[in-house]
C-alpha cells in the first residue's frame, strides 16, 4: 500500500479531511529538536516586551507557533505578490522554507527559493529593519541572508555596521517563531559574523577621537551595545547550546576585558544591569560545560558516543515516509551511532537506533538529490542528478483499477525516450515517488504499483496512494523517482515498529551482548552431538564449526572464499531435520540475502526433505517451482479455509469488475479520444429529459450520423475529392469483381484476373459509405480505431499501386473510404479538442423530439454537457467502489494470511529472503520458528535479521564472512559516521563472541589463493583438488596483473569508468572464447557501476560473447567462475583508490576465480593507498605475474608469442591464434584459408568453388563448396511435343513442360483470340467485352464475354451510376434529385434538404420526401383573434385565449385593473389597497380589497372606560373594546406621555403603555454629551456605550502629526527627539519618554524690546515681557506669577502664557494618587490640549494611558485573540456535544456571535486571520 502520510494523521476529529499543507506543517513540527524546546523556555523568561504571549505553556506555545505559521501562510497566499495590504508585500517569508518551499516560477530569474539574486544589502536596509516588528524583520533578514553575508565580507566593514547588525539581531530574536530564529542564528554562525564582532570589541579601548567619530553608533550608547550582545549570546545558549560553546566564551572574555578599560580610559559608566547580564551568561555557560561533561560520562557507561543526545521523540511516532521538511532542506535528523562495542541500554534503545539509521539511509539520498536539484536551478547549471530522477510535466490521465487499491495512471515521460525499459532498474514495483504540482511547495508521496510493459512502452506509470489522497485529473506535476529501492526499507521499518519490546527475541545476545555459549532451549542439559558419521565428509575446521553450531544457541560460522559455507550449512540443516522431534513445534526458517543464494540452498535440501516451502515470486530455479507458497495454497485446502477464501475472492473479483468498468470509462472520458454511447447517459440519468426523447429511441448509427453532421466549412476540398473519386469509379470501364456477380470457373487461367483477385481489398463495397465503427462497444467513434483503419487503407492502396492497379475499383474504393474517414476523423478530433478546453456546461436550446435541426456546434456542446455530468457520476461511484474494494481486499488478505499460516505450520523448512521476512513479519511472529539459519549473514543489515526473528527463536546460526562484502547501504555518510554498515555478524565478532572459521578452500588454484592469504586470511589451506586445475589455453600464466597508466573518467551518474580497461578486457574475453572457452565460463567483474555500463555496451559488438556475464563487484559476492577478468578502474593523478582500499572489497575481488584471473589496474597507485595491495604486489612479483603486458601463446604454433600491451596488440591474434594461415586439410579436399585459429573445422564453411559434376552432360555445380548441390539447371534448347522449341532446365523432360507460345484460336463464342498453346479453347476466358444491353436499366454490360455463364444477364448486377431520381422526391421533373447509388442498388428515400411552406405560411428546411405538415411549427402564430388582437401562442398550439392586457372593471368592488383580454377578473384579483366596504362596527375595512372583510381586524383606536392602574383612559383597537378584563396587552395601548427622568438625566421619550406604566422605560433617544478622553464630545446615542472618537487625531509633535482617527491607536514617532540645548540633549526617539528632564536654565535670548526672555532655555520664547507687559505677566492665576525668578511657558496652540511652577503642579498633581484620571493635558485657562515640547513627557505618559484604553477596545495581541477565540469556539462545540444543539440555543448563538471579530478590528491588524 502506498501512502503519503499516515492515515490517522490525515483526518481531523470529525473525520474531515485535513488539507495537505496543514499535514506538511504538522509533520514538520514532529521533529522539532531540543533546541526549539529550549527556545520556548527562554522566550517565556523574557519580559513582556520581548514575549507578548507572557507565560504560556509548552503546548500552547507550539500551538500558537502553528497558528501563527498558518496565519502568515494564509496572508501570503491571499495577498499575492505586489500586495501592499496585509500580506508580505509580494515576497514569501523565508522562514517557512523549512515546510513549504517557494515557487521557482515566482520570479523571472527562476531561482528555486523565489528570492532575487544576491546583490547589495547595505547600511540603510539594516536601519530599516530596526523600524519593523521582530516578525517582519526576521522574515526580511532571513530572505536576504546571502546579501548580508556579502555585505559583511566586503573589503572594509565600518564599526557602525557591526553595531547595527547587533541591534538588528537583538530585535529579531524577540520573535516568537522558534524555528525561524534558530535558522537565523545558525545562518549568522555559518557566515562567521562573530569573528569581526569579537575583533571590534577588543579594539574599542584603543579608539581615538577619529575612530569615535566613525563609530558614533556605539559611543552614543555603549551599554546598549553590550546588552544586545548579551541578549544574542543568551539566545544561542538557550536555542543552540552546542554551538554556543564554540563562540560565546571567547566573546564574553572579550567584553569582560574591554569593559574596565573603557571605564578608565574613556570614562564610561556601566550600570549594574550589564554586570548582572554577563554574570548570568557566564553561569549558564559554566552549567553547559558541566552538563556536557556529565552527559559524556553517562554515555560512556551506557554505550553512547560523545556526540549523541537522548532522542527527542519516540521512534514509533516517526512515519516511514519522510516529511516535506526532511527532503527539501539540508537538515539532518536526530541519529545515534550503531553500538558496535558493548551493550545497548535496553530493547527500546536498540530498536530506536536501528529504526532511525535505516530510515535515514533511504531519506538522505532523496534529500541530497532534491537539494542538489534546487542548487542546480539556482546556479543555472545542467547536470545529471546522482540519486534521483526528475520527470517534468507529468500528466495525471485518470484512474485505473489495480490488485489491492485504486491506481492513478500518469503520463510520466515521452515514449522511447528511455531505452531498454524492460531491463532497467527504473520504475520498479514498490519504488517511492514524490509528486509536486507547485515546485515542491506541496509534496505527495506514492509508490509504483504496476510495472506493466504495455504502459511503460508508451511512457505511462500506475501510482498508488493512501486512502483520501487524490490527484487532479489533467493537472501537471513534477515527479521525483529515488534511485534507492524503497520496498525493502518500507517492509523492514514497518516490522521494526511492530516488534514487541517485552518479548524481544534473543535479547541476551542482540541487546545485552552475551558472549558465553549455551545450549539451545529445546535441548536438555548435558546434550552432546555425535560426530562419527561426519568425520569423513568434513575437514577439522568444518567439524569444529559443525559441533559448535549444533550445540550453541547463538553461533557464528565464518567461511572464507571457497571453504564450503553452503555445504556445511546444508549438513547442519540435514542433521537438524533428522532430529526434528526435539524442536519441531514450528518449521525451520532459512533466510538468505539474495534470491540466488536462497534457491541454491533450498535445492541442496531437496534430497533430505520434500516438505519445504519457498516464499517469494523471484525463484529462477525450475526444481523449486513446485515448492513455491503460491502452489501450496491451492493444494489440500481445508473446507473452512476454502469456503472463506472463495467467498472473499468472489467479493473482491466482483468489486474489481465494477472498479475496472468505472476506471475504463473515466480513462476514455479523460483521454477525449472517443465518442461514448448515448445509452450510458440514459442508464445513469444524466438528463431528466433524455429518457423520453429521440436520443433514447435512435439507433447508434443514427446517433453517430446526427453527431457527425457537418457543413462543408473548411472541408470543401475533401468533399470535392470524394465526389471526384466517386465519378471515376462510375466511369471506369473495367469490372474486376464479376465473381461477386457471376460464378465463373473459366477465369482461373486469366493471369490478369487472377492477380486482381489475389489483391482484392477486403472491404464490402456495398457499404462503402459506412465506415466500420464498432457500435457494439462502448464507443460510437474511436479515434484510435479510425487511425488504425486509415493506416490499413493506406497500406492497401500502396500495395495496389505497387502492382500497377491504381485505376481499379478496389483502389478507388479504398481511396473513397480514406477520404470519408479522414473527413470524419478531422471533424471529431476538432470537436473533442473543443470540449476538452471548455470549462463548465454550455447553455443551449435543445429540441429533444426533433434535434435534427440543431446547429452542428450545439450538438457537440450538448454532448459535452452530458459527458461532464456522466463523468462526475462515474467518479463518485468509482471512489465509493474504491473504498469498498480496499476493505474487501484487506479482508481477503487476512483470509489468505490465515491460510498461509495453516499451510506453513505443517512444513519442515521455510525459505525466504530478508525482504520477504520483513514483509511477512506478522506471519513469522505467529509461526514462532525455533531454528533460524541465515546465509550470507555478514552481508545483511542487522535490522533485516532482527525483524525475521520471533520470541520463540531458540537457535540462531549465522553463516558468512565479514572480511568479504559488508551490508550494502545507500548513504556512505551513515555507514562511515554511524556504523550502519556493521552487520550483526561482525558486531558479535567484535564483541568477543567465539567465531568458528573454516580454513580449507576448494575454489582457487594456489597461485590465486595466495593473493588473499596471508594478506587478509592468516590461515587458508588449499584442498588437493585445486592443485589439479588445467592451465589456461593460449596464455602462459594463469594469474597476471597488467599495470598501466590510462586515466579514468567520470560517468554521467558520477561513477568511475576506464575506457582502456573496458576495451582491453572485452578483447581478452573474445581471445579466450576463440581458444575454445565457452563464454559462460568467463566473467568480467567491474569495480564500479559506470564501468559496467561501458563493458556492457562494448560486449554487444561481439556476438560470441553474448553468454558471457559482466557483473559489478558487489553483486558477485558468493559466486565464482573458471576465468575472472577484473577491471579495477581507478587510475588518476590524485592517487585516489576509493573503496578499493577497503579490505573486504579487495577480498571479494581477488577470490572469485578458479582456473585463471587477469587484472587491469595501476599497481603503484594501489600500493600507495593500502598495505594489502603491497602484499598482493609482492605475491604477484613472486609468480612473475605483474607487468605492463600480458603474454599469450599460439596453441597451434607454440613458438609464436604475443605481448598484449594495448588494445591494438589484439590485432596480432585476430582469430585467437597468430597471423599464420591455418592451411589444415578439410573433408572436402580443400585447405582451410582462415588465419590461425583454435576452433574446430567441423562447422567450417569452405568458400572455394564446388568441383562436383551434376549430370551426364558434365555440367559442374556453380555454387560454393559448402552449399549442398541441387539439380542441374543449366538451360538446354529442346523441341516440345506440340512442335514448338524453347530453352528448358537440364534436369527437366520436354513432356513435363507446358508450352506458353501464343497461338490464334476461334473460341466457342465465335470470337478470335490468342491463347497459350497448352490452354484448352473451351475453358479459356474470352478477352472481348460483352456487347449486350442490360435490361431493364438499358446500360451496356461492362463484363468480358460470358456466353457460358449467365448469357441473359439474369444474375448480373449493373454497377454503373443509377439514372433514376430518389424515391419519394417531391421536386418537379426537371429538378428531381438524382439517385447517388449504383444501378443494381435500391434507390434511397430522398433526404436532400429543401425549403417547404406549411399551411401556416411558415417555411422549414425538411428532407425532400418528408411532408412539411408533419413538422410541429414552433414559430409565432400569425392569425388574429376575435378581439382583433394578434395571437401570442406558437403556431402549433390552438389560438387563444387572448393575453393582451386591457382595462377591465371588477363587478364586486367597481375598481378598474389591467387584465388579460380573454379572461374576466374577480375581487380576488383586485390590486387596489383600499377596500370600499364599511364594516359592521361602522369603520371602513382596513384590509386590501382582494381580502375578505372582517371586524376582527379593525384596529381603529376607541376610548374604553377601564380602571387602569395608571389612571389614564386608554384607547384600544376596535376589535378589543368588548374586553372586560384588564390585561397587559390592553394597558400597552395607553398613549399618555411617560415623562419620567432617566438615569442619564434625560426625559423618557416613551408612552405610558410603552414603558409598562413606569416599570420599564424605552431607550433614551438623546445624544451623549460626555467628553471623551481625547477631549472631543461623544456623538454616540445615549443608549449605547461611548465609542472611539472618529474625528481626526489632534496628537502632533515637532516632526509630524497622526493622520488616523482620534479613537484609533497612534503610531509612535520614530524621529530623533528635538529636546536639545547647550546644557543637555535627549538621545531617544520622539515617541519615547525623554532620558533628560526639560532644561531649567533661563533663556539667554533677548526679546524685540531688548529685555530678557522670561522663558526657559530650549523653549519657545513667550511673547510677553516682564517689564513691558508687567500687568499681563503678573496677572494672578496660580499665585506665583509675581515672584522675581518666575519663569513662564508659552502655550502656542491657545496663545496663553502661564507660570511654569503652576503648570508643573497642574500637570503633576495626581502622580502620587493610586487612582488617576485618564486624560490628555489641557490648558488650565481654555481646556485646549497642550502641545508644548516642555511638557512632552506628561503628554506622552497621558497618551500612553489613552493608548491602553484604545487597545482594550480594539482587543489584545492578535495571537491572544486567536487563542481566546479558539478556546471559546471549542467550549461551544463541547457544549453542543454534551447538551445537544437544541438546548440553550440562544445562549450558544450569542457566544458564537461574540467570537466573530468585527471588521474594524481585522483591518487594524495586519496579521490577524479572521475565524
Amino acid at each position: 500500500m502506498s501512502r503519503r502520510f499516515p492515515a490517522d494523521r490525515g483526518r481531523g476529529p470529525n473525520n474531515q479531511r485535513i488539507p495537505r499543507r496543514i499535514l506538511n506543517n504538522a509533520s514538520s513540527m514532529e521533529n522539532v529538536n531540543n533546541d526549539n524546546d529550549n527556545f520556548r523556555r527562554w522566550s517565556r523568561r523574557l519580559p513582556n516586551s520581548h514575549n507578548p504571549r507572557g507565560n504560556l505553556s509548552n503546548a500552547s506555545s507550539m500551538e500558537s507557533v502553528n497558528v501563527r505559521d498558518n496565519e502568515l501562510r494564509h496572508n501570503w497566499r491571499g495577498q499575492g505578490q505586489g500586495s501592499n495590504s496585509n500580506g508580505f508585500r509580494g515576497r514569501r517569508p523565508d522562514h517557512f522554507r523549512s515546510n513549504r518551499l517557494p515557487n521557482t516560477d515566482s520570479r523571472p530569474d527562476g531561482r528555486p527559493d523565489g528570492r532575487p539574486r544576491v546583490g547589495f544589502f547595505g547600511f540603510k536596509k539594516l536601519e530599516e529593519l530596526l523600524t519593523k516588528n521582530p516578525e517582519e524583520a526576521l522574515m526580511t533578514f532571513l530572505s536576504n541572508i546571502e546579501k548580508v553575508d556579502n555585505y559583511l565580507k566586503s573589503v572594509e566593514i565600518s564599526p557602525d555596521s557591526i553595531v547595527l547588525v547587533v541591534e538588528v539581531l537583538a530585535n529579531v530574536i524577540k520573535s516568537v517563531f522558534a524555528e525561524s530564529v534558530a535558522q537565523l542564528l545558525l545562518a549568522i554562525f555559518r557566515i562567521n559574523f562573530f569573528e569581526p564582532m569579537k575583533s571590534y570589541i577588543m579594539q574599542l579601548p584603543l579608539a581615538d577621537s577619529a575612530k569615535k567619530n566613525k563609530g558614533r553608533r556605539f559611543w552614543n550608547d555603549p551599554e546598549q551595545f553590550f546588552l544586545n550582545v548579551a541578549l544574542i549570546l543568551d539566545a544561542f545558549v538557550e536555542v543552540l547550546p552546542t554551538t554556543a560553546l564554540d563562540i560565546a566564551p571567547e566573546i564574553v572574555k572579550a567584553v569582560l576585558y574591554t569593559q574596565p578599560n573603557l571605564e578608565t580610559d574613556h570614562r564610561l559608566v556601566f550600570s549594574n544591569e550589564m554586570g548582572i547580564a554577563y554574570e548570568d551568561l557566564q553561569l549558564k555557560l559554566l552549567q553547559l560545560v558541566e552538563k556536557k561533561d556529565k552527559k559524556k560520562k553517562q554515555k560512556e557507561n551506557l554505550g553512547y558516543t560523545e556526540e549523541e543526545e537522548p532522542p527527542p521523540n519516540d521512534f514509533h511516532d516517526i512515519d516511514v515516509y519522510p516529511t516535506a521538511l526532511e527532503i527539501t532542506t539540508r537538515t539532518s535528523n536526530y541519529l545515534r551511532k550503531n553500538v558496535i562495542k558493548g551493550a545497548y541500554q535496553d530493547v527500546h534503545h536498540y530498536l530506536d537506533v536501528q529504526y532511525r539509521l535505516l530510515r535515514e539511509d533511504f531519506v538522505a539520498p532523496l534529500r541530497d538529490g532534491i537539494c542538489e536539484y534546487f542548487e542546480m536551478i539556482k546556479d543555472g547549471r545542467k547536470q545529471k542528478l546522482s540519486s534521483i530522477k526528475i520527470y517534468k510535466d507529468v500528466l495525471c490521465l485518470g484512474v485505473v483499477p489495480n490488485v489491492n487499491q485504486v491506481g492513478y495512471l500518469v503520463q510520466a515521460f515521452k515514449p522511447k525516450s528511455i531505452r531498454n525499459l524492460e531491463h532497467t532498474k527504473r520504475f520498479m514495483f514498490g519504488s517511492l515517488v514524490c509528486l509536486t504540482p507547485d515546485n515542491f511547495t506541496t509534496i505527495i508521496f506514492g509508490k509504483i504499483i504496476d510495472r506493466d510493459m504495455k504502459y511503460l512502452n508508451i511512457g505511462r506509470l500506475v501510482l498508488g496512494f493512501d486512502v483520501g489522497v487524490e490527484l487532479d485529473i489533467n493537472r501537471m506535476y513534477d515527479m521525483v523517482e529515488c534511485s534507492i529501492y524503497f520496498e525493502p526499507y518500507y517492509q523492514v521499518l514497518t516490522a521494526l515498529k511492530q516488534m514487541d519490546e517485552q518479548r524481544f527475541p534473543l535479547k541476551e545476545y542482540l541487546v545485552e551482548v552475551r558472549t558465553e555459549s549455551e545450549l539451545p532451549g529445546y535441548l536438555p542439559a548435558g546434550s552432546h552431538v555425535d560426530l562419527g558419521h561426519e568425520t569423513d565428509s568434513l575437514n577439522p575446521s568444518q567439524l569444529a564449526a559443525y559441533e559448535a553450531a549444533m550445540m550453541s544457541k547463538f553461533c557464528i560460522v565464518q567461511g572464507p572464499p571457497g571453504t564450503g559455507k553452503t555445504y556445511l550449512a546444508l549438513k547442519m540443516a540435514r542433521d537438524l531435520l533428522e532430529r526434528k522431534k526435539n524442536w519441531m513445534k514450528a518449521p525451520m526458517l532459512v533466510i538468505c540475502y539474495t534470491n540466488h543464494a536462497l534457491d541454491q540452498f533450498l535445492e541442496g535440501l531437496l534430497p533430505y526433505t520434500q516438505n519445504l516451502v519457498r516464499v517469494g515470486g523471484q525463484c529462477k530455479n525450475e526444481n523449486l517451482k513446485n515448492f513455491n507458497l503460491r502452489n501450496l495454497r491451492v493444494k489440500n485446502v481445508p473446507g473452512d479455509y476454502f469456503n472463506a477464501q472463495r467467498a472473499s475472492k468472489f467479493e473482491v473479483a466482483n468489486c474489481s469488475r465494477g472498479l475496472s468498468m468505472y476506471g475504463s470509462i473515466l480513462q476514455a472520458i479523460n483521454e477525449y479520444t472517443s465518442v461514448l454511447r448515448f445509452s450510458s447517459f440514459n442508464r445513469f440519468d444524466v438528463d431528466p429529459e433524455f429518457g423520453g426523447s429521440w436520443f433514447a429511441r435512435a439507433k447508434p448509427t443514427e446517433l453517430l450520423e446526427w453527431l457527425l453532421y457537418q457543413p462543408n466549412n473548411g472541408n470543401e476540398v475533401k468533399f470535392a475529392d470524394y465526389e471526384a473519386v466517386t465519378q471515376m469509379i462510375e466511369k471506369l470501364n473495367i469490372e474486376d469483381n464479376q465473381n461477386a456477380n457471376v460464378e465463373d470457373d473459366d477465369t482461373t487461367d486469366d493471369p490478369l484476373n487472377g492477380q486482381i483477385k489475389q489483391n482484392q481489398l477486403d472491404i464490402d463495397r456495398d457499404e462503402d459509405l459506412q465506415i466500420r465503427y464498432d457500435v457494439e462497444q462502448k464507443d460510437l467513434f474511436n479515434v484510435r480505431k479510425a487511425e488504425e483503419n486509415m493506416h490499413e487503407l493506406a497500406k492497401e492502396m500502396n500495395r495496389l499501386s505497387a502492382v500497377g492497379l491504381e485505376n481499379t475499383i478496389d483502389y478507388l474504393t479504398a481511396m473513397r473510404k480514406m477520404i470519408k474517414l479522414r473527413i470524419d476523423y478531422d471533424y471529431v478530433c476538432q470537436k473533442l479538442r473543443m470540449l476538452r478546453q471548455q470549462e463548465g456546461e454550455a447553455t443551449i436550446y435543445v429540441d429533444y423530439e426533433n434535434p435534427t435541426y440543431m446547429p452542428a456546434n450545439d450538438r457537440w456542446l450538448l454532448y459535452g454537457n452530458w459527458v461532464r455530468r456522466y463523468k462526475n457520476l462515474i467518479m463518485d461511484l468509482y471512489l465509493q467502489k474504491d473504498v469498498e474494494y480496499r476493505q474487501l481486499y484487506a479482508k481477503f488478505t487476512e483470509v489468505k494470511d490465515m491460510l498461509d499460516l495453516y499451510k506453513l505450520k505443517n512444513v519442515d523448512v521455510i525459505g525466504m529472503t530478508t525482504t520477504g521476512a520483513a514483509r511477512l513479519h506478522k506471519t513469522l511472529q505467529a509461526l514462532g520458528c525455533p531454528i533460524v539459519i541465515v546465509e550470507e549473514a555478514a552481508e545483511v543489515l542487522e535490522a533485516h535479521i532482527t525483524t525475521a526473528l520471533s520470541p520463540q527463536c531458540e537457535h540462531l546460526i549465522l553463516i558468512g564472512d565479514h572480511k568479504q562484502l559488508k551490508p550494502s547501504t545507500a548513504d556512505y555518510t551513515i555507514t562511515r559516521d554511524y556504523n550502519l554498515g556493521v552487520s550483526l555478524f561482525e558486531r558479535m565478532v567484535m564483541n568477543g563472541l567465539h567465531c568458528h572459521t573454516l580454513d580449507v578452500q576448494h575454489r582457487m588454484r594456489p597461485e590465486i589463493a595466495n593473493l588473499v592469504c596471508p594478506s587478509i586470511y592468516k590461515v587458508l589451506h588449499n584442498h588437493d583438488s585445486v592443485k589439479l586445475y588445467p592451465d589456461v589455453r593460449g596464455i602462459d600464466a594463469p594469474l597476471y596483473f597488467v599495470t598501466h597508466d590510462h586515466r579514468e573518467t567520470e560517468s554521467q551518474d558520477r561513477s568511475k569508468e576506464n575506457q582502456f580497461e573496458a576495451e582491453y578486457l572485452i578483447l581478452l574475453a573474445r581471445y579466450l572464447t576463440l581458444n575454445n572457452y565457452d563464454a559462460s565460463r568467463i566473467t568480467i567483474i567491474a569495480a564500479y557501476s559506470g564501468q559496467w555500463f561501458v563493458l556492457r555496451a562494448l560486449k554487444k559488438r561481439y556476438h560470441i560473447l553474448r553468454d558471457m556475464r559482466i557483473c559489478i563487484l558487489d553483486n558477485f559476492q558468493g559466486e565464482e567462475n573458471d576465468i575472472i577478468l577484473l577491471s579495477l578502474v581507478r587510475n588518476n593523478e590524485a592517487g585516489k583508490n576509493g573503496f578499493l582500499n577497503l579490505e573486504n572489497r579487495i577480498c571479494v575481488a581477488l577470490s572469485r576465480a578458479k582456473h585463471g584471473m587477469y587484472i587491469l589496474g595501476n599497481m603503484p597507485q594501489l600500493c600507495n593507498g593500502s598495505p594489502i595491495w603491497r602484499e598482493v604486489s609482492t605475491v604477484l612479483e613472486k609468480y612473475d605475474a605483474l607487468g605492463p603486458y600480458l603474454t599469450v601463446r599460439c596453441v597451434n604454433h607454440p613458438d609464436n608469442v604475443t605481448h598484449l600491451r594495448d588494445t591494438a596488440d589484439f590485432d596480432k591474434v585476430p582469430e585467437g591464434g597468430c597471423l599464420k594461415i591455418c592451411a589444415k586439410g578439410l573433408a572436402c579436399g580443400h585447405k582451410c584459408a582462415k588465419l590461425c585459429h583454435s576452433t574446430s573445422h567441423d562447422t567450417y564453411k569452405c568458400h572455394q568453388p564446388c568441383t562436383k559434376v551434376l549430370c551426364e552432360f558434365g555440367h559442374i555445380c556453380p555454387d560454393k563448396c559448402f552449399v549442398e548441390c541441387d539439380k542441374c539447371k543449366v538451360p538446354k534448347f529442346s523441341a516440345l511435343p506440340c512442335g514448338h522449341s524453347r530453352d528448358i532446365p537440364c534436369y527437366q523432360l520436354p513432356e513435363e513442360v507446358l508450352c506458353d507460345v501464343k497461338v490464334p484460336t476461334t473460341l466457342p463464342c465465335g470470337h478470335q483470340a490468342e491463347k497459350p498453346c497448352h490452354a484448352d479453347p473451351i475453358s479459356f476466358r474470352c478477352p472481348h467485352p460483352c456487347e449486350a444491353r442490360v435490361e431493364p436499366c438499358g446500360h451496356s454490360c461492362s463484363m468480358l464475354c460470358h456466353v457460358r455463364k449467365d448469357p441473359n444477364h439474369e444474375k448480373y448486377m449493373c454497377r454503373k451510376q443509377c439514372v433514376n431520381s430518389n424515391n419519394g422526391c417531391t421536386m418537379p421533373d426537371e429538378f428531381k434529385h438524382p439517385c447517388q447509388k449504383r444501378c443494381f442498388e435500391t434507390c434511397d428515400v430522398c433526404c436532400v434538404e429543401v425549403k417547404k411552406r406549411r399551411s401556416c405560411d411558415h417555411y422549414y428546411d425538411v428532407p425532400c420526401h418528408a411532408d412539411v405538415e408533419d413538422v410541429q411549427c414552433k414559430r409565432p402564430c400569425k392569425r388574429k383573434l376575435l378581439c382583433e388582437h394578434n395571437c401570442t401562442n406558437i403556431c402549433k398550439d390552438p389560438c387563444g385565449p387572448c393575453k393582451v392586457k386591457v382595462p377591465k372593471i371588477i363587478s364586486e368592488c367597481g375598481h378598474t385593473i389591467q387584465w388579460e383580454c380573454g379572461k374576466q377578473p374577480d375581487k380576488s384579483n383586485c390590486k387596489n389597497k383600499a377596500c370600499p366596504a364599511i364594516l359592521d362596527c361602522g369603520h371602513p375595512c382596513p384590509l386590501p380589497c382582494k381580502q375578505k372583510c372582517s371586524t376582527a381586524v379593525c384596529k381603529i383606536l376607541v376610548p374604553v372606560m377601564l380602571n387602569a392602574p395608571c389612571g389614564h383612559v386608554p384607547k384600544v383597537p376596535c376589535y378589543m373594546r368588548s374586553e372586560t378584563v384588564i390585561t397587559n396587552e390592553l394597558l400597552s395601548f395607553c398613549t399618555a406621555k411617560c415623562s419620567a427622568v432617566l438615569e442619564c438625566a434625560h426625559t423618557c421619550p416613551g408612552t405610558c403603555g410603552q414603558c409598562a406604566q413606569g416599570r420599564f422605560h424605552v431607550a433614551c433617544a438623546e445624544k451623549c454629551d460626555k467628553t471623551l478622553i481625547c477631549g472631543h464630545g461623544c456623538v454616540t446615542p445615549c443608549v449605547e456605550n461611548c465609542k472611539p472618537c472618529t474625528l481626526p487625531c489632534q496628537y502632533k509633535c515637532e516632526h509630524s502629526g497622526c493622520t488616523k482617527q482620534c479613537g484609533v491607536p497612534c503610531t509612535p514617532c520614530s524621529e530623533q527627539c528635538n529636546r536639545n540645548c547647550p546644557h543637555q540633549r535627549c538621545s531617544r526617539t520622539c515617541g519615547e519618554i525623554c532620558d533628560v528632564q526639560p532644561c531649567k536654565e533661563p533663556c539667554p535670548k533677548l526679546l524685540d524690546c531688548l529685555h530678557e526672555c522670561i522663558g526657559f532655555c530650549g523653549d519657545v520664547c513667550p511673547p510677553l515681557c516682564r517689564i513691558c507687559d508687567k500687568n499681563e505677566v503678573t496677572e494672578v492665576f496660580f499665585g506665583t506669577e509675581d515672584e522675581e525668578d518666575a519663569r513662564f511657558v508659552y502655550l502656542a496652540h491657545c496663545n496663553h502664557t502661564l507660570e511654569s511652577s503652576g503648570l508643573d503642579r497642574c500637570f503633576g498633581a495626581d502622580e502620587d494618587n493610586d487612582v488617576q484620571e485618564v486624560k490628555i493635558p489641557r490648558c488650565p485657562k481654555c481646556t485646549a490640549n497642550v502641545q508644548v515640547p516642555r511638557y512632552r513627557d506628561y503628554i506622552k505618559a497621558a497618551h500612553k494611558n489613552v493608548e491602553q484604553i484604545k487597545q482594550r477596545y480594539f482587543g489584545g495581541h492578535p495571537r491572544e485573540l486567536t487563542e481566546l477565540n479558539r478556546a471559546l469556539k471549542k467550549d461551544i462545540q463541547d457544549a453542543k456535544k454534551v447538551y445537544g444543539e437544541h438546548v440553550c440555543t440562544k445562549v450558544l448563538e450569542f457566544f458564537e456571535d461574540k467570537i466573530k471579530l468585527p471588521t474594524r478590528r481585522i483591518n487594524a491588524r495586519t496579521t490577524l486571520n479572521p475565524i
